[in-house]
């Protein structure tokens, strides 16, 4: 999936407000787990400071594609060890002073070539679709 490029735009910004520093982040992966009509797209709102916002940018989605794998696992429970695994190594790796919350989506070619978009989150960050 080298150059997996699929049909979605995607756009973002972000804005600081009043604070001295931006504690969000967002990640997207186009072509997910090598599959031409597979992404992922997650915002995570930090605070305390960015430990926590930038461990959980650089890993959360590549835990997600880990239990992926395993055998017979669905897309919920899967986004569910992914968050318990990401959660553990993060207070691990000695981060335990700043947090964030996570809106994740899952977009997945699935039967018949129909599109299933799959959503989870903590905290106050939720996710709107809209068409048109």
């Amino acid at each position: 999936a080298e150059n997996c490029r699929s049909a979605i735009c995607v756009g973002w910004a972000e804005d600081i407000g009043r604070r001295d520093e931006m504690e969000d982040g967002f990640v997207f992966v186009d072509c997910f787990a090598g599959k031409k009509n597979s992404a992922y797209f997650a915002i995570y709102d930090g605070h305390g400071g960015r430990q926590c916002v930038d461990f959980v940018t650089q890993t959360l989605h590549d835990n997600l594609l880990t239990e992926l794998k395993v055998a017979n696992s669905s897309v919920p429970d899967a986004f569910v060890r992914a968050f318990s695994i990401t959660d553990r190594n993060m207070h691990t790796s000695g981060i335990n002073v700043s947090g964030c919350t996570a809106c994740c989506c899952l977009l997945q070619e699935e039967r018949e070539s129909k599109r299933q978009i799959y959503t989870a989150h903590l905290g106050d960050a939720r996710a709107v679709i809209c068409r048109g």
